[in-house]
């Protein structure tokens, strides 16, 4: 029972969410990012979005895609036209429950012990 108190009493922050995007709810998170091409760059996410591919979606662990809007990234379209047509804008976020070891890592560590044992 204690430990179901203590965690209840923990916030999004402490669990490890960012505060940003922890609540869907209320007005759209925005982000400002300084790039040393493009300059500050706005991103404007919309979260409820009905296009938004959450945990279960087709993507990989993790990770969740969400429509994003974007002035400058909107001006440097018309800047710099490309043959892309679409005008729309996403960003795939990853933040994962734990850190793990990348798979390639971890077959080489295999092949490793494998190695040793033939010897």
């Amino acid at each position: 029972m204690v430990l179901l108190l203590i965690m209840q009493r923990l916030s999004y922050v402490e669990w490890g969410l960012n505060p940003l995007f922890a609540c869907a709810t209320g007005p759209k998170p925005q982000i400002i990012v300084e790039d040393k091409d493009l300059g500050t760059v706005d991103l404007t996410f919309d979260l409820e979005a009905e296009h938004c591919m959450t945990h279960y979606g087709l993507r990989g662990h993790a990770s969740n895609v969400f429509p994003v809007e974007s002035e400058r990234l909107s001006k440097l379209l018309k800047e710099q036209p490309s043959q892309n047509t679409s005008k729309d804008i996403v960003a795939k976020l990853y933040w994962p429950e734990q850190s793990r070891e990348n798979e390639p890592a971890i077959l080489k560590k295999v092949q490793a012990i494998a190695e040793k044992t033939r010897m």
